[in-house]
């Protein structure tokens, strides 16, 4: 199996696997859970962490999550599910988060296209 080829499965377990929990509200990801999507996610987008941490070197987990579930394309209500907590706390973060790494006020929407263009 090419590289290539091991990257996009890669991705697509990833994927998968946040997809499950997104929609299943008794799954809980432990920190070995969340330890296996850092690892996925450093591995799909090298470049990835070191960005967001150029921009702010203190993120807290709870941000740091929010980001990779942006970068896989987990919807907010998925995000919630996952985090535990409402569409509209996510929507909070979402929009503190992008104050955060940019110094300026910003929606929700302007963070997920930020993120997925890092």
């Amino acid at each position: 199996m090419n590289p290539k080829e091991t990257v996009s499965l890669r991705e697509f377990q990833l994927y998968e696997f946040l997809r499950r929990a997104s929609q299943d509200d008794s799954i809980l990801l432990n920190g070995q859970d969340w330890l296996r999507v850092e690892t996925d996610i450093n591995a799909l987008w090298p470049d990835f962490g070191r960005r967001l941490y150029e921009l702010h070197a203190h993120l807290s987990d709870h941000e740091l999550r929010i980001c990779w579930l942006i970068r896989m394309r987990i919807p907010p209500k998925g995000m919630a599910t996952i985090l535990k907590c409402s569409k509209p706390a996510i929507t909070n973060a979402r929009v503190r988060l992008y104050q955060k790494l940019h110094g300026t006020q910003g929606k929700a929407h302007m963070l997920d296209e930020f993120i997925r263009s890092l």
